[in-house]
């Protein structure tokens, strides 16, 4: 437990520290607690790749600003294979300047409400502007790739859903992730105070807003499918499926935007990549229906009908609607350029 929030974990802090201190100074940082996390997972499947666990040690040198326990390095580090060197390192500096800026504001005497719409005034203040969700786009799943969207300053709901938990964890706001279909979003929830909080637009809702635009029933909503506060664990279940849905779409979709906008040469990366992606997801969130959903796809382009089928049925096990409910108009985010399209 990192009770100082300075971003290690030290012997004080818990006793057991030390027996997971990879490099000798006495204190565990998170690219260990990774290293500890593949060490403890059972079987050959490891849960982080070596490269995500460079690319952390790499964010934390490279983004001095923020704690080395912030989510935020891991998102990048997801994202590395996916940005030229160039355009990871102007993200960088991009979100350190954005993570500088919040913290020079005097946002200690604001409300809740006030200050998540603060920092949505710094990433206007800042360049960011939203952009269409064309990224890329499967059978209802769309994903995007952090640094990407950083070094551009374009955003989309995942996208700027992860910046704000990134500022919550540096701030100490008690800020989770909420998601709906298509869609990410925050909630800010404390003793007392509770609201959901649209970041594509900047502005507070409630959860009749949502259950009304996205057609969210009753059940999925009682039994925790949608709309309600994920941890941090399944927040980076997000992060696994969109990068596993932007693998497979350069895989099988010859998606034509991946390949203006996406460094690498993704056709090189087989499909034991892209299901490990997912598998990853499923794992850290094994509620998440649209994981289960997707890997469905991802088998039966395998050619592995019964496993495609079991995913199908567990993902309609979630969410009954998964298959035929209907998608936001024009694949925008809920709100674009702070307006709110009609219910489909």
């Amino acid at each position: 437990m990192d009770r100082d929030r300075n971003g290690y974990i030290s012997e004080a802090e818990d006793g057991e520290a030390l027996k997971i201190d990879r490099d000798g100074d006495r204190r565990v940082a998170l690219w260990e607690i990774m290293r500890e996390a593949n060490d403890r997972a059972e079987g050959p499947r490891k849960i982080f790749a070596r490269f995500e666990i460079r690319g952390v040690k790499e964010s934390i040198q490279n983004i001095p600003s923020i704690s080395p326990g912030n989510i935020a390095h891991v998102f990048f580090a997801m994202g590395r294979r996916f940005t030229s060197r160039k355009g990871q390192n102007k993200a960088y500096r991009i979100f350190s300047d954005l993570m500088n800026n919040v913290k020079r504001e005097a946002l200690s005497g604001l409300t809740p409400q006030a200050k998540l719409e603060k920092v949505h005034e710094i990433l206007g203040n800042a360049s960011f502007k939203p952009k269409k969700c064309q990224a890329t786009f499967i059978k209802g799943v769309v994903a995007d790739i952090f640094p990407a969207d950083i070094h551009r300053r374009r955003y989309e709901c995942r996208s700027i859903s992860f910046i704000y938990l990134c500022v919550a964890q540096e701030m100490g706001w008690p800020v989770s992730l909420v998601h709906a279909p298509h869609h990410l979003f925050v909630r800010w929830e404390e003793p007392g105070i509770s609201f959901y909080f649209e970041a594509t637009g900047g502005m507070t809702m409630t959860s009749d807003d949502y259950v009304r635009y996205f057609s969210i029933t009753e059940e999925n909503r009682a039994r925790g499918v949608y709309l309600k506060s994920l941890s941090e664990k399944e927040a980076l279940a997000f992060a696994y499926l969109n990068r596993s849905v932007v693998s497979f779409a350069a895989k099988v979709e010859d998606d034509r935007w991946i390949a203006r906008h996406l460094y690498d040469d993704l056709t090189s990366i087989g499909f034991a990549t892209v299901l490990r992606d997912v598998n990853n997801a499923i794992d850290l969130y094994p509620d998440f229906a649209y994981a289960h959903f997707f890997r469905n796809r991802v088998y039966k382009y395998m050619g592995k009908s019964r496993e495609a089928k079991k995913s199908l049925a567990k993902a309609r096990q979630l969410d009954t609607g998964i298959r035929t409910r209907k998608l936001p108009p024009t694949r925008r985010c809920v709100y674009f350029r702070g307006r709110l399209y009609p219910a489909p």
